[in-house]
């Protein structure tokens, strides 16, 4: 105890003596952070975004060649493989970090070297917290002696130790166990100080401690310091803990500023358990960019669902119904301004396409009483030519001529036949307009009605009733299978090939399409973003996401080139 106490007193004196510098270090910094700055690293962290399946190939094309070096190594160099690749997984793809976690413990290393069979554990002890698994961790931290560690294990036990007491103490219900659980990770992250060498390693540990405390001035001091020699490695954490500065001291601007520098590095290095893109979600919410808010969420919440990192998963889905609620009611708004200007454009289109067609049917019949007239001043000339010949000569002429005749009127039948089915198409997409406006019309008088007659229970009803709407959904989804299968009438049939033959769908008596065919045949037509399709079917992103996942591992071949290959039926 007493031990402990002095080093307590020497940190405070290490805290007091670069005090003097804090608030001039952190002045400057402030002043050199604009909000055009700001601006620069959010739109750099969408580009990030955009690209981290680049980056995810790239983290993989590493782990594949150290998987090469494991084929060819020896019995002795194995241990040590095995670390690596289980560093390389850990916070990016839990059910892999385990594996090569499994295969260490079982060399023949780890029986004689307790040291490798301890890191085998706590790594495994970490791995659990990531997925949510706290009492499974912690049961596992408790069956190890911290005191017989090496230095290296040790180090490694209370930073796994300090994690899960922190995160459970975040998410406990209860306050006296939030605080029981606080003053635990407090006493693991002492100890941590106490054991680590000095170092940016060592300083990240004493910024978390002043910054639990509310010391955010000596925080920045100690984090700008370091973040000038730090390696890549110790990057995010330093702003992660500027950024968690300025919070504390409710400079929004940096704050941002500092969250998204550090989200951006955590994707660039295929980190797939993270938590400042949610936390910079949460940010662009309340600062009113939804459409950001949205894509930060649903980045996150894919890379939590591949980790299987549990705590991150529900830390986003917490607040995606927030964020999703307000951003599909913005995307509404957008799509009724869309509706309205594609309604006059298809008006515009219409009168066009009816004026073109006109024209082409005038021109049309000139071209074809021109070829008349030369048809008639070539067999006129032929005539006046052969007039001294024999009538078998005559009749011959009047042969060609009745042929020509003929394949004059054929022309002019099929060329007639597909102005009709064009002007029927036409006809089907003004009934269908004209029947929306009626629909309208029929609810505007209904609700009219009610509002004169003061029935004012009957008109609220009829305001939250989602009949019409539902009635519309309906009929657009009806219309659509009409139309694609009248555009690709064997779709579904050449679909079903391309499954396996106990999974193909086949709709039932009364449709025409199933809701998995109208997603394909969307992805047919184009349309491949699933927030797209989910918007035109009225589905959720989750749902399309599910029936696209599920539909591509029926697939009889390569299911990564699945879609692909529906997009070329």
């Amino acid at each position: 105890m007493f031990k402990h106490l002095k080093t307590i007193i020497r940190l405070y004196c290490l805290f007091t003596a670069v005090s003097i510098s804090i608030c001039t270090f952190a002045q400057t910094e402030y002043r050199q952070i604009t909000e055009e700055d700001v601006t620069n690293s959010l739109t750099n962290l969408d580009d990030v975004i955009s690209k981290k399946s680049q980056y995810v190939t790239l983290r993989q094309q590493h782990t594949d060649s150290l998987k090469k070096v494991v084929s060819l190594a020896t019995p002795e160099q194995l241990p040590d493989l095995y670390r690596e690749l289980f560093n390389k997984y850990n916070h990016v793809q839990t059910d892999s970090a385990l594996y090569y976690l499994e295969l260490l413990e079982h060399t023949p290393q780890a029986k004689s070297d307790k040291s490798i069979f301890y890191f085998s554990q706590i790594g495994k002890a970490e791995v659990y917290a990531i997925r949510g698994l706290y009492f499974e961790s912690l049961n596992i931290l408790k069956q190890i002696d911290s005191n017989k560690l090496d230095p290296s294990n040790r180090l490694t036990y209370l930073h796994t130790a300090r994690s899960i007491y922190g995160w459970m103490a975040d998410y406990a219900d209860i306050a006296e166990m939030s605080d029981s659980l606080s003053r635990i990770t407090q006493l693991y992250r002492d100890s941590i100080i106490a054991c680590q060498p000095e170092g940016t390693g060592r300083n990240i540990v004493i910024v978390d401690k002043l910054l639990v405390d509310g010391k955010a001035d000596k925080a920045l001091s100690i984090s700008f310091k370091d973040l000038k020699d730090s390696d890549e490695n110790m990057r995010a954490y330093i702003y992660s803990n500027i950024a968690r500065a300025y919070k504390l001291k409710g400079n929004t601007r940096l704050y941002t500023y500092y969250l998204a520098l550090t989200a951006t590095h955590d994707i660039q290095h295929g980190i797939n358990e993270y938590m400042a893109l949610p936390e910079l979600a949460n940010t662009m919410y309340h600062q009113g960019d939804i459409t950001r808010a949205y894509n930060y969420l649903i980045c996150s919440m894919e890379d939590a669902n591949y980790c299987k990192a549990r705590l991150r998963a529900v830390e986003a889905s917490d607040f995606f119904p927030i964020i999703d609620k307000t951003y599909q009611a913005k995307e509404h708004a957008r799509s009724n301004t869309q509706r309205i200007f594609t309604f006059a454009l298809a008006i515009t289109a219409v009168i066009l396409i009816i004026s073109l067609l006109f024209l082409r049917k005038q021109m049309n019949s000139l071209r074809a009483i021109r070829q008349k007239l030369a048809s008639a001043n070539q067999q006129l000339a032929q005539t006046n030519m052969q007039l001294g010949k024999q009538a078998q000569s005559l009749e011959e002429s009047n042969l060609q001529l009745a042929t020509a005749n003929s394949k004059l009127t054929s022309a002019y039948s099929q060329l007639k036949a597909a102005d009709h089915v064009k002007e029927e198409y036409i006809a089907f997409y003004l009934e269908k307009c004209r029947s929306y406006i009626d629909s309208l019309e029929h609810f505007r008088r209904d609700t009219l009605r009610l509002a004169k007659n003061k029935q004012h229970a009957d008109l609220l009803n009829t305001l939250k009733s989602e009949q019409l709407i539902t009635e519309e959904q309906n009929r657009f989804l009806t219309d659509f299978d009409t139309a694609f299968l009248n555009i690709h009438p064997t779709f579904v049939t050449d679909f079903n090939k391309l499954l396996k033959p106990e999974k193909q769908l086949m709709p039932q008596r009364g449709e025409l399409l199933t809701t998995e065919l109208r997603i394909f045949a969307l992805i047919r037509l184009g349309v491949t973003s699933t927030q797209r399709i989910a918007h035109f079917l009225n589905y959720s992103i989750a749902t399309i996401y599910n029936y696209r996942s599920r539909i591509r591992n029926y697939a009889i071949s390569d299911k990564d080139s699945f879609e692909e290959r529906v997009m070329k039926l």
